[in-house]
């Protein structure tokens, strides 16, 4: 809200006529929410083939056993930089979001 707030300010604070001020900030979100949600929504699909599949439960015991269970924020880096270099960030945040969920629940302690 913040942004469209904003944005409506600063056209008015520049001079442009009102109907101006929307069809520039719609054809700015536009384009930019055109192209992030595709991504995010792929994202989004292959993380819960990922949980679904068992695939991120996986990948967090195996780190957690590599790195120790102290160190399982260290295990969430290493992931994180695996899985940050060759994607976008939307899509890799939607990627260790389970991962992290499955760390969490490997980590809770036993009387949770």
């Amino acid at each position: 809200m913040t942004l469209v707030v904003v944005s409506v300010l600063l056209g008015v604070a520049v001079g442009m006529p009102m109907g101006r001020i929307l069809e520039s900030f719609e054809a700015g979100v536009g384009r930019t929410l055109g192209h992030i949600a595709l991504v995010v929504a792929l994202g989004t699909m292959l993380a819960k083939m990922m949980a679904e599949s068992g695939g991120a439960e996986r990948v967090a015991l195996t780190l957690v056993r590599l790195f120790g269970e102290k160190n399982a924020h260290w295990a969430m880096a290493a992931i994180a930089m695996i899985v940050g270099f060759p994607v976008f960030f939307e899509v890799g945040f939607v990627l260790l979001v389970p991962i992290a969920f499955n760390v969490a629940r490997v980590q809770a302690p036993r009387w949770c």
